[in-house]
C-alpha cells in the first residue's frame, strides 16, 4: 500500500536527485526541493498543511537501459503546521526506465516495491542536459501511502500540483539564510532607556533569490534594517537591533525572519537586563510621644533600602514641619544597600503637628514620602472646665427644695487645680449642697491633671417668677462663674384626681398584659403640665400625657409584663409642675409559671420472672421529661425484694432524659412484689411503677419434693 502515495512522492524526488549523464557513472551531487498540500498523519496525528520535502542525494545516469539502486543520501518532509521535520528510515534509492531519464523511487537496492507516488509519471523529463529548474504541475497522489520516518509513521492522502526544482549540475537552486552571530546579549540597561545598537548581518547563501516577508521583534526590543524585499544570492543586508527594558530584571525576546529559505521562520535570541533602583522605608510613618513645646524628643530612624538592582541616586533629602533631621543617606545607596534617615521632634506650639520626610531620587514613584506625628503640649499649667455654663432649674412651688443640680469641676491642665471660694452671690434661693452622687468628690478639693469633683445646687424659690444667681468659683488660674435661673410657682391644691391602685392580676411569666389606662382629670382652673409619668416594677406607662386642661382628662396606658412567678408589685408616678407632691398609684399583679415539667417512664410495670433465692436480676426504666420546666427529682425508692441503684434523681431539662437500674433479690420463694415510687414536681405529683418476680430455689430433691422448685 506504501506504493500509492509514497511512490508518487519518491518518484518526483527522484525525478529532482537524479543527476546529470556521466559517461564514467561517476555520482553526480543532485539537489531537488518540491512542495504541495497533503493531508495525512504523523505518528496518529492528523494535518493539513503544507508540506516541504528537502533533501540531497547522489544518483548514477547509465545509458542505454534502465539503472536500479542508485541510493539517496537523504528524504526529508518538513510538516509545517505540526512544527516538526523527519526523515525517512526506508532505505530508498532511484531507478530509471530508460537512458538519463528519472520515473521512481523503490525501497532497497531491488527491482522491486515500487512507491508510486505521483501520477502521471514523468519519465519524459530529460536529466542529463537540464540544470536549472523545472516546473511539474502534475504530480497529484492518488493514494494513500505510508513511510517510516524518524518521527514515526507519516501517512499522506492527497495533495495538490507540486512546484519542482532540481540542478544535476550539483549547485542548489534554493536560497539560503545565515546570521552573522546565533544571539544578541545586550547586558545591564537602565529602564526605560534605549541601549546603543547591535548590528547582525543576513546573507544569502543559496543559489536563489531570497524572498523575505517580514522581520520582526518580540519582547522589549525594536529593530531597523537595510534589507529589500528580495536578496540575491550571496548578498547581504544588516538588521540593527535596540534593548529598551520597560521592567528591571532579565529580559529575553526573538528577533525573527520569515522567507522563502529552507528552514523558515529563522530565529535569533535576544537578551538583556533591565536595571532600575527601587525604594523601601520601613517604618512607613513616625509616630513620636507627646512633649512639652520647645522641647526636643529622642531620636527616631527610618531604614531606606534599596530594593533594586541598580544605585539609588538621590537629588534631595529634607523634612517639613516640627522635625530636624539628624542624619541622612547621603547622594547614593548601592543596589540591595541601606541607610539610616534620623529624625527629632521639636514642637513649636501645642496640639497635633504633622511633618513629612521626602526623598527625591531616580528610583520609580519618586518623591517617596513617610509621615511624621506628634503632639505638643503647652508648658504646665491647671485649667479649670465646667460641664455647664447655666444651671437652669425646672419652675417650682415656693417654699419648697428642687432636686439637686450637679456641676462638675475637671482640671483639663497639666498642672495642680486648687480652690480659693465657691459660694452664690444672693443668699436663700440657690444653695450649694453634699451631693447626692458618691463620686466625683464634692468641691473644693485639689485637683490633679485630668481629675474632677462635684458642685451641688439646689433651688428653694422665696418669692414667685423668675429666679436668678451666679454661682463663683475662685481657684488658682481664676474664677469662673456660672449663671443660675429658675421660675418660682405659688403652690395651689391638688390638680389632679388620680386613682388609687391598679390590679392586673395573673400573667405568663415573660409575656406583656394588654394596656390598661389609668384616668388623670385636671380638677384645676389651671393647666396641668406634666413634669413627671413614670412606671416602677414590672410595669411600664407609655408617657403620652404632657398637659391637661382644666376639666379634661389624659388616660396613660400601663402594662404589665412579670419577671417572675408570684405577687409582683410597682407603682405609677405622676407630677405636676404646681403640685408639691406627686400622685401615686399603686401597681399589682402576679406572675404565672407556665413553663411546667411533664414525667413520662418508659414503662408502667417490671416483671423480673423467675430468679434464684439470692440470685440478682436487673432491669431498667427511662425517665423523660416532656415538659416546658425542668423536672425536679426528689426521690427514687423501691420497696419489697427490689432495689433502686439511685440514678436520676435531681434536674431533668426540659426534653431530657435519664435512666435508673432497679435490681430483684428474693428472699424468700414464691411470688414477690413492690413499688417503685417517684417523687417530683411533676404536676401530676407521685409515680409509682409496679414490679413483680417469683423467687425459687436451685433444685433439689428435697425442694422438688415440696414444690418450692420454679421452671425455667
Amino acid at each position: 500500500m506504501v506504493a500509492e502515495v509514497l511512490k508518487r512522492l519518491v518518484v518526483m524526488a527522484a525525478f529532482l536527485v537524479y543527476g546529470a549523464h556521466s559517461a564514467a557513472q561517476s555520482p553526480v551531487p543532485v539537489h531537488y526541493v518540491f512542495t504541495g498540500t497533503f493531508s495525512g498523519s504523523l505518528n496518529g496525528v492528523p494535518f493539513n498543511s503544507n508540506v516541504s520535502v528537502i533533501g540531497n542525494g547522489d544518483a548514477n545516469l547509465i545509458t542505454g537501459g534502465p539503472t536500479f539502486c542508485n541510493p539517496l543520501s537523504s528524504l526529508t518532509f518538513t510538516i509545517t503546521n505540526l512544527g516538526v521535520t523527519v526523515t525517512v528510515t526506508d532505505t530508498m534509492s532511484i531507478f530509471s526506465n530508460t537512458t538519463n531519464s528519472a520515473v521512481g523511487f523503490q525501497r532497497g537496492c531491488s527491482g522491486g516495491d515500487w512507491l508510486d507516488m505521483f501520477s502521471p509519471a514523468f519519465a519524459a523529463y530529460d536529466l542529463s542536459s537540464s540544470i536549472g529548474p523545472v516546473n511539474a504541475t502534475a504530480f497529484s497522489p492518488v493514494n494513500q501511502e505510508t513511510v517510516n520516518t524518524t518521527g514515526g509513521t507519516l501517512t499522506l492522502t492527497s495533495a495538490s500540483s507540486f512546484p519542482m526544482f532540481y540542478n544535476g549540475g550539483g549547485g542548489a537552486l534554493l536560497p539560503g539564510v545565515t546570521l552573522s552571530a546565533p544571539s544578541l546579549a545586550f547586558g545591564s540597561q537602565a529602564v526605560s532607556t534605549s541601549s546603543a545598537p547591535q548590528t547582525i548581518t543576513l546573507t544569502n547563501t543559496g543559489t536563489a533569490p531570497l524572498s523575505i516577508a517580514s522581520i520582526a521583534v518580540i519582547g522589549d526590543f525594536s529593530e531597523g534594517n537595510t534589507c529589500p524585499a528580495s536578496l540575491a544570492a550571496a548578498d547581504s543586508c544588516t538588521i540593527d537591533v535596540t534593548f529598551t527594558p520597560s521592567v528591571a530584571g532579565p529580559i529575553s525576546g526573538t528577533l525573527g525572519i520569515t522567507s522563502n529559505a529552507p528552514g523558515s521562520p529563522h530565529t535569533l535570541g535576544l537578551t538583556g537586563t533591565g536595571t532600575a533602583p527601587g525604594i523601601s522605608l520601613t517604618p512607613s510613618s513616625l509616630t513620636f510621644a507627646s512633649r512639652t513645646v520647645g522641647t526636643t524628643s529622642s531620636p527616631q530612624t527610618i531604614t531606606l533600602v534599596n530594593t533594586g538592582n541598580a544605585p539609588l541616586n538621590i537629588s534631595s533629602l529634607m523634612v517639613t514641619g516640627d522635625y530636624t533631621l539628624v542624619s541622612n543617606c547621603g547622594a547614593s545607596v548601592a543596589a540591595g544597600g541601606s541607610c539610616s534617615i534620623i529624625v527629632t521632634f521639636t514642637p513649636l506650639i501645642a496640639g497635633t503637628r504633622a511633618g513629612s520626610v521626602g526623598i527625591a531620587d531616580d528610583a520609580p514613584g519618586s518623591p517617596h514620602t513617610a509621615g511624621l506625628s506628634g503632639v505638643g503640649l503647652p508648658a504646665p499649667a491647671a485649667v479649670a472646665e465646667v460641664s455647664t455654663g447655666i444651671l437652669d432649674f425646672p419652675a417650682q412651688p415656693i417654699g419648697f427644695d428642687s432636686a439637686q443640680q450637679l456641676l462638675t469641676v475637671t482640671n483639663g491642665g497639666n498642672a495642680p487645680l486648687t480652690f480659693s471660694a465657691i459660694a452664690t452671690t444672693i443668699a436663700g434661693e440657690f444653695t450649694i449642697v453634699p451631693p447626692a452622687d458618691a463620686a466625683p468628690a464634692p468641691c473644693p478639693v485639689d485637683l490633679a491633671p485630668t481629675e474632677s469633683c462635684l458642685i451641688a445646687v439646689v433651688f428653694h424659690p422665696n418669692g414667685p417668677n423668675l429666679r436668678e444667681d451666679v454661682l463663683t468659683i475662685d481657684t488658682n488660674v481664676g474664677t469662673i462663674t456660672v449663671r443660675m435661673m429658675g421660675t418660682g410657682l405659688v403652690a395651689e391644691a391638688s390638680q389632679l384626681s388620680v386613682p388609687g391602685s391598679l390590679d392586673f392580676g395573673a400573667q405568663a411569666i415573660g409575656t406583656r398584659s394588654e394596656g390598661r389606662g389609668v384616668q388623670l382629670r385636671n380638677t384645676s382652673a389651671n393647666i396641668a403640665t406634666i413634669t413627671e409619668l413614670a412606671a416602677s416594677g414590672d410595669f411600664d406607662v407609655s408617657d403620652t400625657c404632657t398637659t391637661i386642661a382644666p376639666g379634661a382628662t389624659c388616660t396613660p396606658l400601663v402594662t404589665f409584663r412579670p419577671a417572675a412567678e408570684g405577687p409582683r408589685n410597682g407603682r405609677l408616678v405622676v407630677r405636676t409642675l404646681r403640685d408639691v407632691n406627686p400622685y401615686i398609684v399603686a401597681l399589682t399583679g402576679s406572675g404565672l409559671d407556665i413553663r411546667q415539667p411533664a414525667l413520662d417512664l418508659s414503662a408502667e410495670r417490671l416483671a423480673f420472672g423467675n430468679t434464684f433465692i439470692g440470685g440478682v436480676v436487673s432491669q431498667t426504666i427511662t425517665l423523660r421529661n416532656l415538659g416546658l420546666g425542668a423536672l425536679q427529682v426528689v426521690s427514687i425508692v423501691a420497696t419489697g425484694d427490689f432495689f433502686s441503684n439511685g440514678a436520676c434523681v435531681g434536674t431533668i431539662p426540659a426534653g431530657g432524659s435519664c435512666t435508673v437500674t432497679i435490681a430483684f433479690n428474693p428472699g424468700i420463694p414464691g411470688t414477690r412484689t413492690g413499688v417503685m415510687e417517684i417523687v417530683s414536681n411533676d404536676p401530676g405529683g407521685t409515680r409509682d411503677v409496679g414490679l413483680a418476680g417469683v423467687g425459687c430455689f436451685m433444685p433439689t430433691p428435697f425442694h422438688t419434693r415440696l414444690g418450692l422448685v420454679c421452671g425455667f
